[in-house]
């Protein structure tokens, strides 16, 4: 067993053990830390995964596979709607110490904006041809205000 320890952004040392003897051992956990979250959103945290009894490895790779993109999307959509109408900061006191995190994940918000639009807005042909432009322009892009959809996300 290796021991890795750094000084976070408090300057407060954050311990990892890992089986490897890996300099990289941080940048290794963030990754894999965030695939921790995406299975724990497919799961009691979100989409309820365990619900489906499905045993057959193909359909079940297929439902991982279709998951996986639901929260690539929705993730995207939480961040489009961070940037327009940013999400609460909450305060959070726990064993003497304070911290701050959002209100909400950019999953959850997504997500529910998904559930939202389908529920509400579907048989609206505008809305949905501007969620799919929307979907589909690249990292950082400015989303146009006049669209319906910028709309909905403020109003959300």
């Amino acid at each position: 067993m290796f021991l890795h320890v750094r000084l976070n952004d408090k300057n407060q040392r954050v311990y990892l053990i890992s089986n490897q003897s890996n300099i990289n051992a941080f940048q290794i956990y963030r990754k894999r830390w965030t695939i921790e979250n995406m299975f724990g959103k497919f799961k009691t945290k979100g989409t309820k995964l365990e619900f489906s009894h499905l045993s057959n490895f193909k359909m079940l790779s297929n439902l991982f596979g279709l998951m996986a993109i639901a929260y690539i999307i929705s993730v995207k959509i939480g961040n489009f709607i961070d940037s327009i109408k940013p999400i609460k900061i909450k305060i959070i006191k726990e064993y003497g110490k304070t911290r701050t995190t959002k209100e909400f994940s950019l999953f959850n918000v997504g997500f529910n904006f998904l559930k939202n639009i389908f529920t509400n807005y579907l048989t609206n042909k505008v809305v949905t041809k501007q969620l799919y432009k929307l979907l589909n322009l690249p990292p950082n892009a400015i989303i146009n205000k006049r669209l319906a959809v910028y709309k909905i996300m403020t109003n959300f």
